[in-house]
């Protein structure tokens, strides 16, 4: 429970029937004797804590150059140095050139003479000249020109001309001590320029210390860069011409020129970065540190160390039986192109002192080495071993030092620890590299020290491991009236005295964090009107402090508390008596009244303050604090079971922590990948938390691990076994139709698209079926099948999907789908010829009117001549009509044509009509002339005719003659000569008619009316004659008479198809 800051009832006291006589406590007995186990406290039963020592153990916290923050740091930075470089030079071929950088450490970097001449006094006439060219300038880099200077008496003086000043306090100032000068020569750094500085060394002496005189003789000079890693960047800077000459050159070659190695070096040079830095690769926590040596070329070196150190008796560490410290942490390394060299290493070095015999011991514990061997430098001060996991790199080692078994083993007593360095270093081959990480590092000690005061150094009554206020004071030392143990501490004041004992600390201020102090109140005299006390003072990080009051004679009131120190009164308050009382006081909750909670104990004071003729004597034992250290209980409350893909099932546990209290519950649970940590919500009774959904088929092992406020663990996991489920598929699979077929009808070919999913154990079989008939079995995605949905008749029909997953869970969907399908060709309505009675010197066109509700896909026109070879036609669309048209080109007249068209929709269902055919035809009628005697004169005897019969279509078929509609004479052929008889006739009138017919049934005729007269008998035949040669003048041939007249022409008719 929280207390608040005290109000205190005024107590009056008769301070002399205390206790009268002071009490002093010097005995003390030989080191060679072991103190004894301290005994368990009242305090929930709990041991001592023991804690890491050091602030930021775990390296969770960062400085400013995000470095392990609590960590003292050294290594390298770069450096480059060369005596004969010929870039930029003030006179002659050479001159000095040096680069520098600031690293992740302190380095340093200097110009030195191999040795000052003897007796180089500086009288009133020495100069100084010295000659820089600056190519880059980091102002940050600490630069200057040193000058150690020694008299006949020994004193030693140094004076420093500084160019620049990082962290020196003089930036910018000539500045004077009794041991050294500065002067400010800054405006000397002039970068791509030569700038000389030209000073007297007798004046710059003299001014700042007039009591010098020439008897001051100079003994080192060199020129130095280092940096404090405030800030980055390159400094690079060409020096030469360097003179001190008082008529007299002191300076050797300060020109460079020829063989400046003789009599110049370069300290520190070659060195290339080593890095210290933060990584998240970790064991715990959020970042481990990274120490890495990297080497660029095979002439530079790289190191870095990072180290804890401390030399005060006060803030080491003793190492002996029950109270030595134990070390741990986990390292890491990664290495790469090491040279077959033991002198590259990782390593972490342990330094040990015995301050009675001021002999220092060296304990070297190696992780890797280039060579795989150690450095034989073992001695009796000195021992260099392996870690276990020696040169095996990129896993993580976890090591364990007990450094009293050590030091017993090497027979190395009587010492304590006061350095730990962790180090690394490469060199001499390119591209070396060491890279350590240090993680979890844990010293196990108490963090007082020597809480019992039993821990002995020497044989005398000095309290060690502790600051005394006073040395070699009766009324502060050890005395063998102790609560335990062979020892307690004595902290008496009276007459003014305030005396303390002091001890640095690092204890983390965490919820049970209680003092498990004893202390005797052995006297508390008041003596008028001064006062005396005795008290408990804790500070810490953050500059607050508790006072924890044992005895005042003074009131001690609310009014003493402030914002940064709170007072409270312990258990036995004043009661000074012969028993032993002890401080149980959480300093956690104490501290609660603080504005800021602070981080951690600083360090810790007993405290006794008397003035006039007062007096306090407290004994002081167990210095111990004590921290909830027993894990909590925890139970797993349930346990899923059937849990199935889709369930997050829910674990509940109950917890409990007596003292600290819980402060989470885990769930930790593997499905296979690793271990996945789920926090676990408080409910009040019980804690609940939730493991995801897993894949089916997963075996998914948990536990549930309570957490106390002081990190104490506790965990439930099956007595080793884990709590185990393996998921199963109890879910049908979810499938469905992703097209909407159920809409509207459906023709044609069809795609149907159906999904099926099972998140849990997968589709293990999935079956479409159409009217209960399968269809398609489908083995992978996408779920596709092409339909064609003219195979079926038109109606409904049931599509049904079926699908069962590897679990054995099975579904099915169905749905209706009426299909509607163009199960026909076009229809080809009518089909007319143009023209429609074809003719041979014309092209025939056909025209159909074909309806088709699908769509036409092509449409031909065939045809053949005389029933010779088919020839296809495309027929052609006439825009707007549901008419098709082809052209049968002209055929010979009288040719048979035979044609028929073929029509296909876009389902490629055809229609074929009857084959028709025709006939070419001849429009045109023949053309007749006949030639025979005029109609004007009467006829007798053998008339002749010449018919000439002409057509230039099909051709002339045959001439016909009729005599008053009697055929008298028929010819096949185009031209004729008639002999008419007409002696057979009787005289008289009679019409005459000349037909022609073409092939095609045309027909043409010219016709004409004669009068017969023929004579009777033999004079009739004469006079015929006569008559003939009196008409026509002449005759040809025997009996031929040659008649000219003109041709009729007369049209009978056409042949009709």
């Amino acid at each position: 429970m929280t207390r608040h800051p005290m109000v205190i009832l005024t107590i009056l006291i008769c301070w002399s029937l205390l206790l009268s006589t002071p009490t002093n406590h010097v005995d003390f007995i030989s080191v060679d004797i072991q103190p004894k186990d301290h005994m368990l406290s009242d305090v929930n039963g709990e041991g001592p804590m023991l804690s890491n020592g050091i602030y930021n153990w775990n390296f969770e916290h960062a400085d400013n150059n995000e470095r392990p923050d609590g960590w003292d740091i050294s290594g390298y930075g770069y450096t480059r140095g060369n005596l004969t470089d010929t870039e930029y030079t003030h006179t002659g071929s050479y001159a000095v050139s040096m680069k520098y950088e600031a690293g992740y450490a302190y380095d340093g970097f200097s110009l030195n003479l191999n040795s000052i001449p003897n007796d180089v006094f500086v009288d009133s006439a020495m100069n100084l000249t010295f000659w820089t060219y600056y190519d880059s300038i980091n102002y940050d880099v600490n630069q200057y020109i040193r000058f150690r200077f020694q008299n006949s008496t020994g004193y030693v003086f140094d004076l420093y001309y500084l160019y620049s000043a990082e962290s020196w306090s003089p930036n910018n100032l000539t500045y004077a001590s009794s041991s050294y000068t500065y002067y400010d020569v800054s405006y000397l750094m002039i970068e791509s320029q030569w700038c000389e500085l030209h000073r007297n060394l007798h004046e710059d002496l003299i001014s700042q210390h007039p009591s010098l005189d020439d008897s001051v003789e100079l003994s080192q000079f060199y020129f130095y860069m280092e940096s404090y890693i405030s800030s980055k960047g390159l400094n690079h800077v060409f020096i030469d011409d360097i003179s001190i000459n008082n008529g007299t050159e002191h300076i050797p070659e300060g020109g460079f020129e020829v063989n400046p190695q003789s009599y110049w070096y370069v300290s520190n040079n070659n060195h290339d970065f080593g890095y210290i830095t933060l990584s998240s690769t970790r064991t715990e926590g959020d970042y481990s540190a990274n120490l890495t040596a990297l080497c660029t070329n095979n002439s530079t070196t790289s190191n870095i160390e990072m180290y804890w150190t401390e030399s005060n008796i006060d803030e080491v560490f003793p190492v002996t039986k029950d109270v030595s410290p134990v070390i741990e942490f986990d390292w890491y390394l990664d290495m790469q192109s090491l040279s077959n060299d033991v002198n590259q290493y990782a390593r972490f070095e342990l330094r040990l002192y015995n301050y009675s015999t001021s002999t220092q011991y060296y304990l070297y514990y190696t992780m890797a080495t280039g060579s795989g061997n150690l450095q034989s430098m073992n001695s009796t001060t000195t021992k260099y071993m392996k870690l276990s996991g020696f040169n095996q790199t990129e896993t993580w080692h976890h090591s364990t030092i007990d450094l009293y078994n050590v030091c017993e083993e090497l027979g190395w007593g009587n010492v304590s620890l006061r350095r730990m360095e962790f180090q690394v270093y490469s060199g001499s081959q390119e591209n070396a590299r060491i890279s350590m990480l240090v993680d979890s590092f844990d010293m196990n000690i108490y963090p007082t020290a020597n809480p019992s005061f039993d821990i002995r150094i020497s044989d005398n009554n000095q309290i060690n491991f502790w600051d005394p206020s006073v040395s070699n004071n009766p009324s502060l030392n050890i005395t063998t009236d102790s609560y335990s143990g062979l020892y307690a501490a004595n902290v008496t004041a009276s007459s003014g005295q305030s005396h303390n004992l002091f001890r640095n600390t690092y204890i983390p201020v965490t919820p049970t964090l209680t003092t498990d102090i004893h202390y005797r109140l052995d006297n508390l005299y008041y003596g008028g009107s001064n006062y005396a006390r005795a008290y408990l003072l804790i500070n810490f990080d953050n500059g607050f402090s508790l006072t924890y009051m044992i005895a005042s004679t003074t009131d001690v009131t609310e009014s003493w508390n402030s914002t940064t120190n709170l007072y409270y009164k312990v258990d036995g308050y004043n009661n000074a008596s012969s028993t032993w009382t002890n401080i149980v006081e959480n300093i956690y909750e104490d501290a609660q009244e603080f504005v800021i909670m602070p981080e951690y104990i600083e360090n810790v004071y007993l405290y006794s303050t008397a003035y006039g003729s007062c007096e306090v004597s407290v004994l002081w034992d167990d210095v111990h604090f004590v921290v909830d250290q027993t894990n909590p209980t925890v139970d797993i409350q349930s346990t899923p079971s059937g849990v199935n893909y889709l369930t997050s099932p829910t674990v509940t546990a109950t917890a409990d922590d007596s003292w600290a209290g819980i402060d989470e519950l885990l769930l930790h649970y593997n499905a296979g990948s690793g271990w996945v940590t789920v926090s676990m919500i408080d409910g009040g009774s019980e804690y609940s938390g939730q493991i995801p959904a897993q894949s089916y088929s997963t075996t998914v092992d948990y536990f549930v691990e309570a957490i106390d406020r002081e990190g104490n663990s506790a965990i439930d996991d099956n007595g080793g076994s884990y709590y185990s489920y393996t998921v199963i598929d109890n879910v049908d699979p979810e499938i469905g139709f992703d097209d909407p077929l159920w809409y509207g009808p459906a023709s044609g070919d069809v795609v149907v698209n159906v999904s099926a999913e099972d998140p849990g154990s997968d589709i293990a079989s999935l079956e479409l079926l159409i009217d209960d008939v399968s269809v398609k079995n489908f083995s992978s995605e996408p779920y596709q099948y092409l339909w064609d949905t003219r195979a079926e008749s038109n109606g409904e029909h049931d599509v049904t999907l079926v699908a069962e997953d590897n679990a054995g869970n099975s579904i099915s969907t169905e749905i209706t789908v009426t299909t509607n399908n163009d199960l026909s060709g076009p229809e080809i309505a009518s089909v007319v010829l143009t023209p429609d009675n074809p003719v041979y010197d014309r092209t025939t066109t056909v025209t159909a009117v074909i309806i088709e509700s699908s769509g036409l896909e092509n449409i031909s026109l065939y045809y053949n001549v005389d029933t010779i070879g088919w020839n296809r036609l495309d027929m052609d669309y006439i825009a707007d009509t549901s008419q098709y048209t082809a052209t049968i080109p002209e055929q010979a007249c009288g040719a048979e044509v035979a044609y028929y068209i073929e029509a296909f929709d876009e389902l490629g269902q055809s229609t074929i009509t009857p084959q028709d055919s025709y006939i070419s035809g001849d429009p045109y009628i023949p053309s007749i002339s006949v030639s025979g005697p005029l109609i004007s004169s009467p006829v007798s005897g053998i008339v002749n005719f010449t018919i000439i019969a002409t057509d230039q279509g099909c051709g002339v078929n045959d001439i016909e003659i009729f005599v008053d509609g009697s055929s008298v004479a028929f010819h096949a052929g185009e031209n004729y000569v008639f002999n008419w008889n007409t002696l057979e006739l009787e005289n008289g009138e009679y019409t005459i008619r000349f037909v022609v017919t073409d092939h095609a049934g045309n027909m043409a005729y010219s016709e004409f009316e004669y009068t017969v007269n023929n004579p009777q008998g033999l004079d009739g035949i004469t006079d015929a004659l006569s008559n003939v040669l009196s008409e026509y003048g002449f005759f040809i041939g025997a009996g031929t008479v040659v008649l000219i007249f003109v041709i009729a022409k007369l049209v009978a008719r056409r042949r009709n198809k």
